[in-house]
């Protein structure tokens, strides 16, 4: 499953719009993925102007700036939509738990949780 499905699944699930962003390497996901690293997110604004189509989406006046404060002195914790992180991290949790328990990865909880239980079966500890 490729991480964007994975965060679209969500959106969808809680009947939130949402739309795919540019993976351009401008964030700190840039080096993971320069040595092959899968890496995906979430992407809540920032210095690009809101586009017609997204003010009918997300609300918001088209024209204006993601967020007027990006990389400025107003660029604080103060400056946090609750509701977009809240929603947003919500996102991450439920990608990393999907991950976390999937099967076909390796290193997944699920892989190491099934070892486990085999090994206690068949009178076998394992250790870290």
């Amino acid at each position: 499953m490729n991480i964007e499905k994975t965060f679209q699944n969500y959106y969808e699930g809680l009947d939130l719009g949402h739309t795919s962003a540019a993976f351009n390497g401008r964030s700190d996901y840039g080096p993971f993925v320069g040595v092959g690293i899968p890496a995906g997110g979430v992407f809540s604004g920032s210095d690009g102007l809101k586009t017609p189509e997204e003010q009918a989406l997300f609300g918001g006046t088209a024209g204006a700036p993601y967020d007027l404060c990006y990389h400025r002195a107003c660029d604080t914790s103060g400056n946090i939509g609750a509701k977009a992180l809240l929603v947003n991290t919500g996102a991450i949790v439920y990608s990393t738990v999907t991950y976390a328990f999937d099967r076909e990865l390796p290193g997944s909880v699920a892989k190491r949780v099934a070892g486990e239980d085999r090994a206690r079966d068949h009178g076998h500890a394992l250790t870290s």
